[in-house]
C-alpha cells in the first residue's frame, strides 16, 4: 500500500542555511516520514525510529552499498559497506589495532598539540579557526595513529576537500574524475605504507593491523589500504566539523560555554550535545533487501534509502525540546556516531579531541565570538562549516 503524498517542500540549498534545514527535517517528519525523492530515486527516512530501525534490523536493510553502486573494489575493508558475517570478521580484525588502549595513549599527544597549535595562532586580533586547530589537530593525530608522516597533512587535505567540496548525487561521485583520481592518489600512497609494514613493522596502526590474525584470517593490502583511508578522511573531517560546529553553537550559547568554563566536568556531554545537534554526517545510505512498509508507505526492495541522522537527533518524539543546547542534557540517545553493528569504530578518538580541544578553546577564547555567518560545504553529506573566524580578544 503507498499512501498519497503531501506535496512537501523542496529541499533547502546549503546556502539557505542551517535554521532552514532543520525546518525542513521538522516539516517531513510530521507529514512525510517516507519520502522518495524523484530527483535522485532514492527514499528518505526522517522519523528516529524508522532511522533506528535501519541501524538494527539486518533482516530489510543492508550496508552493502556495492551491489547497486559503482563502488568496485573501493567496499574491500570498508566496514560501513559490509553486511555480516565479513563485516564481523573484518571488525574483529581491525578492534585489535584499535583499542582504547591505542586511544588513551594519545591524549597527552592531543594536549599538547592543542596547545601549540593555539599558541601558533596567538597574538592575532582574529583567527581562522578551522585551518589554525579544527583541521591540523585530527589530520595530525590520525597520522600518527597510522604511522604515516604527519608533513603530509596539507595533503591529506587536499584529498578530503576534494571529496567534500562537490555537490553530488550519491552515485555521481564515481563519475567524477577528480574524485576518482583524488581517490587513486591516497590509495597508491597508503599502499606504499601498508607494503613498507609488511617488511619493516613499526609500532603504528597500519603495522598492527598488517599482522591482526583472527582465526587464521588477516587482512591483505587492498583491504587496509581502504580502511585507513576511510580511517584517514572519516577521522580527519568529522572531528573538524565536530569543532567548529562547537564554536557555532557556544556563540550561538553564550550561558553554555559560561556553564562549560565555570565546570570542565560538562564538557563530555557537550561534546555529546553537539554531535546530536548538529551531526557531522547529517545522512547516510543503506539498501532495502526486501520490500518494506513504514507509515502507510511500501518502499520496494532494491532500493537506495537515505536515512537522515540530522532529522532523528531533533525528532521530538525521542528527544525532549530538541531546539535546544543542553550540555547537560541526559539522557542523549543521539545517533550521531551510529548505532548497532556500525557504531563509529573511532567514537573514542572523536570524544577525546573533542574534550580535549573544547576545553583549550574555552580557556583561551572569549565568548567564543564569531566574527561573520560561516560559509557551509555544499555536499550533503557533511555538516560543516569551511570557515569559523572568532576573535581572540574580549
Amino acid at each position: 500500500m503507498t499512501q498519497q503524498k503531501d506535496v512537501s517542500p523542496a529541499p533547502p540549498r546549503p546556502e539557505s542555511g542551517r535554521a532552514a534545514l532543520l525546518e525542513w527535517l521538522r516539516w517531513m517528519r510530521d507529514h512525510q516520514p517516507v519520502a522518495l525523492d524523484e530527483t535522485s530515486g532514492m527514499w528518505q527516512l526522517f522519523r528516529y525510529d524508522d532511522i533506528h530501525r535501519s541501524h538494527t534490523d539486518l533482516t530489510d536493510f543492508s550496508a552493502e552499498l556495492g551491489r547497486v553502486l559503482p563502488l568496485g573494489e573501493l567496499s574491500r575493508g570498508v566496514l560501513a559497506v559490509m553486511d555480516p558475517p565479513r563485516h564481523g570478521q573484518v571488525r574483529a580484525l581491525v578492534s585489535q589495532a584499535f583499542t582504547p588502549r591505542t586511544v588513551a595513549r594519545l591524549e597527552p599527544h592531543v594536549a599538547e598539540l592543542t596547545r601549540r597549535l593555539l599558541d601558533e595562532a596567538a597574538g592575532q586580533d582574529e583567527v581562522e579557526l578551522m585551518r589554525a586547530l579544527a583541521y591540523p589537530l585530527p589530520i595530525s593525530i590520525i597520522a600518527e595513529l597510522l604511522g604515516v608522516p604527519r608533513q603530509d597533512r596539507e595533503m591529506f587535505r587536499r584529498w578530503a576537500d576534494t571529496r567534500l567540496s562537490g555537490d553530488h548525487e550519491a552515485e555521481a561521485v564515481f563519475d567524477d574524475d577528480t574524485i576518482r583520481a583524488s581517490v587513486d592518489e591516497m590509495h597508491a600512497y597508503l599502499l606504499e605504507h601498508v607494503r613498507a609494514r609488511r617488511q619493516r613493522p613499526s609500532d603504528d596502526l597500519i603495522s598492527r593491523l598488517a599482522l591482526a590474525e583472527v582465526g587464521g584470517d588477516r587482512l591483505d593490502d587492498q583491504e587496509i589500504v581502504h580502511f585507513t583511508g576511510l580511517l584517514l578522511m572519516a577521522g580527519y573531517t568529522t572531528v573538524a566539523a565536530m569543532l567548529g560546529n562547537a564554536v557555532l553553537l557556544l556563540h550561538d550559547n553564550p550561558g553554555a560555554a559560561d556553564a562549560l568554563r565555570a565546570d570542565p566536568g560538562l564538557i563530555p556531554g557537550a561534546v555529546e550535545e553537539v554531535v546530536r545537534y548538529y551531526p557531522p554526517l547529517p545522512q547516510s545510505l543503506k539498501l532495502l533487501k526486501n520490500d518494506v512498509e513504514l507509515h502507510g508507505t511500501t518502499m520496494p526492495a532494491g532500493s537506495l534509502v537515505t536515512t537522515w541522522t540530522l532529522s532523528a537527533n531533533h525528532d521530538e518524539r525521542h528527544i525532549a525540546d530538541p531546539g535546544a543546547f543542553d550540555i547537560r542534557r541526559d539522557p542523549n540517545p543521539h545517533v550521531g556516531f551510529g548505532h548497532g553493528i556500525h557504531f563509529c569504530l573511532g567514537a573514542s578518538l572523536a570524544r577525546l579531541e573533542g574534550r580535549i580541544a573544547l576545553e583549550a578553546l574555552l580557556a583561551r577564547l572569549p565568548g567564543p565570538r564569531v566574527l561573520r555567518e560561516p560559509e557551509m560545504y555544499p555536499n550533503p553529506r557533511i555538516l560543516a562549516p569551511r570557515e569559523v573566524w572568532v576573535a581572540t580578544g574580549g
